[in-house]
């Protein structure tokens, strides 16, 4: 089912985390300065003294073809190629108007797929628990397309509320609804001739749906992981025989990186982050070397348009924010020009370029824990793409079926 081998595939992803951890693993402010001493200089000048368009071809992963560090060039080519995922096959299905009722397109293109991928499968389960289903629309497409009635389990008491309200105007069965928290404990499933639904569960939830199905030999299983950084714990839980040999932590900055998108950075976009990274690692560096803060102290998201005024501006709001007494604005546009600071930003930002392409390996590596764990537990394994990261960032899925 798979054209490769998700034993080797992990060994290889583990070891070269390994002998980098201290390059993806710390937090490029959390811990300064001790952080960015984790980055060859060299390295750290080679992107540097690079232009603005190639340093974006790098971020966004298009090319690392003019980088001239061979050892750094090799890791993140290493990392691109250690780091793809083979297409799962979908088919053509036919929908209505009807059929894509209420739903947005990024959720259209999913079902759409989802539901290709699913006709070329037999001997499916006829029941299914679709886990934080929202209103229902993956549920309403297993029960046309499908036939298959579905236990929604969804938190939002509202999200449940509309889901009836929808699937009553369309006079559609076999759908009901449990409006609590899913709880892995408890039990949801009349038999284990059952089919689990994973559509984009946030941090631990994708790991619980199978923990669940395992333990309750549940026919079958597609999850799609998501928002790996809201785990509960303090840091990831591997599944597998094989992770739990892991001798590294996925702390939550580090599954902030799984959690990236992968559509693509435009020339635009990267413009615009690092303008933000720009202002971000201005004021906590004002913080650390100014007024002599040693510890990082999150500050807060902010729209665009605060980024888009001076420093002073931002920085006096974010000082605001932190209940420190106001600072001249010369004071602040005088440290944020000088040169020393200037040089830790570009090479914060480099830093982080650098940082940032670790993202999809310890997504895959999660992702491959998983498959493994379900192998261990006699499943038949697919793992893959299944949408188009473009439109669905979080296109990554795990498909299961239950072997005698």
């Amino acid at each position: 089912m798979m054209n490769f081998n998700l034993e080797k595939d992990f060994k290889s992803l583990c070891d070269l985390l390994a002998t980098y951890q201290n390059v993806w693993n710390p937090e490029v402010m959390n811990s300064y300065p001790q952080s960015l001493e984790a980055y060859p200089s060299e390295w750290l000048t080679d992107i540097t003294n690079l232009s603005e368009d190639i340093q974006w071809r790098i971020d966004a992963g298009i090319s690392y073809n003019e980088i001239r560090e061979p050892k750094l060039k090799n890791l993140l080519n290493n990392l691109k190629k250690l780091s793809t995922f083979q297409k799962l096959e979908t088919s053509e299905v036919l929908f209505s108007d009807t059929d894509f009722f209420k739903m947005k397109e990024k959720k259209r293109h999913e079902i759409k797929n989802i539901s290709g991928f699913l006709s070329q499968k037999t001997n499916l389960a006829k029941s299914c628990i679709d886990v934080g289903g929202g209103i229902g629309h993956l549920s309403r497409t297993l029960a046309n397309k499908h036939e298959m009635s579905s236990l929604i389990i969804e938190s939002n008491k509202e999200f449940c509320e509309i889901g009836q309200k929808v699937n009553k105007k369309l006079n559609i069965g076999k759908i009901n609804y449990k409006s609590e928290p899913f709880n892995k404990n408890s039990t949801y499933h009349c038999g284990s001739n059952t089919f689990a639904l994973g559509l984009h569960a946030c941090g631990d939830l994708s790991s619980e749906i199978i923990e669940y199905s395992v333990n309750n030999c549940l026919q079958n299983i597609l999850s799609f992981g998501c928002c790996y950084f809201k785990t509960k714990l303090e840091n990831h839980c591997f599944l597998s025989s094989y992770g739990s040999k892991v001798d590294f932590n996925l702390s939550k900055y580090s599954l902030t990186l799984a959690s990236r998108a992968h559509t693509g950075l435009t020339k635009k976009a990267f413009i615009k982050k690092k303008r933000v990274k720009s202002y971000r690692y201005a004021l906590h560096l004002f913080l650390f070397h100014h007024l002599k803060q040693t510890e990082f102290k999150e500050v807060g998201e902010s729209k665009f348009s605060l980024y888009e005024k001076d420093f002073s501006d931002y920085a006096a709001e974010k000082l605001n924010y932190l209940g420190i007494e106001k600072i001249e604005k010369q004071t602040l546009e005088d440290f944020f020009e000088s040169k020393q600071t200037r040089k830790l930003i570009e090479a914060m930002f480099c830093a982080n370029i650098i940082r940032w392409q670790f993202g999809r390996a310890i997504e895959k590596l999660i992702l491959i824990d998983r498959a493994l764990y379900l192998k261990e537990s006699n499943y038949q394994i697919e793992l893959g793409e299944l949408f188009d990261e473009n439109i669905s960032p979080r296109n990554v899925g795990i498909f299961a079926k239950k072997l005698p």
